[in-house]
């Protein structure tokens, strides 16, 4: 939602320029966040018995938290700032 409010504030009136922004901003982000999703489908619904046991001791020895630190650091206005110091190429 931040990141659509700032693409939005930034194109005021454009609401299709707004939403291509938005779009080219989150597309990287929300590809990974897919990707990680579905190469944990197998681990995240075991089955109860001696792998799900095992599983469940592996994590109680992390932190998830840390492990998946990249989705909730993301800062929205930082990203903003990162993308106009260094804009992508056109295509």
């Amino acid at each position: 939602a931040a990141a659509l409010a700032l693409c939005i504030a930034e194109n005021p009136g454009e609401p299709s320029a707004a939403l291509a922004e938005y779009e080219s901003r989150r597309l990287g982000r929300t590809t990974r966040l897919q990707e990680a999703s579905r190469s944990r489908v197998h681990i995240n619904h075991l089955a109860d018995g001696p792998e799900q046991q095992n599983r469940d001791r592996e994590f109680a020895l992390s932190d998830p938290l840390v492990a998946n630190g990249w989705i909730y650091a993301y800062d929205p206005e930082s990203d903003r700032e990162r993308r106009s110091e260094h804009p992508a190429p056109s295509r």
